[in-house]
């Protein structure tokens, strides 16, 4: 199995920004949701940006959905009193402005949803991702189909066979948090999409790792946590803790997480610098 976590940048912290400089020296790619990109002022480090709708957030944060003009649906984010919407032709013009790998606009489904609300999600779903791929025009960027994990198979099922037969880079499933508590659920989900799916790429979302599975495809997971063990002055693999971290110590102890993520190492001053923090009494 071609398996690998990619970094998530989320704005949990103003380190992130201060380490973009140093993350080509550590990782490849990254990330990032359109929501905290365009918050951010579009401004990224110089890696592969894979960038997700976000639309996961109106199960998070709450929303509505719009119907448009070209029959694909919009989702409209609420951050307490501000809006921000998520339409598909405006997520497809910037993703191709920045994007190395791009998720099409899903409708997130909840576990508690009916057969019927399943239904008329995922062929909003549908909809939102055949649009973009008819029309995208940059072709250097790759293009996945998302969708939401739910427990009716069935109805899973039939979504993922007709992304299936489009001609998407590869498949990203998102929701699935909600199944966290229920690993035998989400193995079964998991293991009835790759049966589903062929070699085409598919990425997890939200997932640090995944059940082993004998598949020729490329699998691929997101995750914060290296930003999040750094705030809590904690490194990947070590019991040490560094109460009430500097930002300095932050700092290093992120691109340390950084780098057992993604097993490279940096130059010897930088590793002298990381490794003065790490054995800090």
């Amino acid at each position: 199995m071609n398996y690998r976590n990619i970094p998530v940048i989320s704005g949990i912290h103003y380190t992130e920004k201060l380490l973009w400089p140093y993350l080509p020296l550590t990782i490849k790619e990254v990330l990032i949701s359109y929501p905290y990109a365009c918050r951010s002022g579009s401004t990224f480090p110089d890696v592969r940006i894979f960038l997700d709708s976000g639309s996961y957030g109106y199960l998070a944060y709450g929303g509505t959905l719009k119907r448009d003009d070209c029959d694909t649906t919009s989702v409209i984010l609420k951050f307490g009193d501000t809006e921000f919407p998520i339409r598909a032709t405006e997520l497809l013009d910037y993703q191709e402005k920045h994007a190395y790998v791009a998720f099409t606009l899903d409708i997130p489904v909840r576990a508690s949803d009916d057969d019927k609300t399943v239904t008329i999600r995922y062929e909003e779903s549908l909809n939102n991702a055949l649009f973009a791929l008819s029309q995208r025009r940059k072709r250097s960027m790759k293009l996945y189909a998302s969708i939401s994990a739910h427990p009716s198979l069935p109805l899973m099922r039939r979504h993922i066979e007709k992304l299936r037969d489009e001609d998407f880079d590869g498949l990203a499933v998102g929701a699935l948090l909600q199944y966290r508590r229920d690993k035998i659920l989400m193995e079964k989900i998991i293991g009835d999409i790759m049966d589903l799916w062929d070699d085409r790429p598919v990425h997890f979302f939200g997932l640090t790792t995944i059940p082993h599975i004998l598949t020729n495809s490329e699998i691929t997971t997101d995750s914060s946590t290296w930003i999040k063990l750094a705030l809590s002055g904690k490194a990947v693999g070590s019991d040490k803790i560094i109460e009430s971290p500097s930002r300095l110590e932050i700092i290093h102890l992120a691109l340390y997480n950084l780098c057992k993520i993604s097993g490279r190492q940096l130059d010897a001053g930088a590793a002298m610098a990381m490794r003065t923090t790490l054995l800090k009494e």
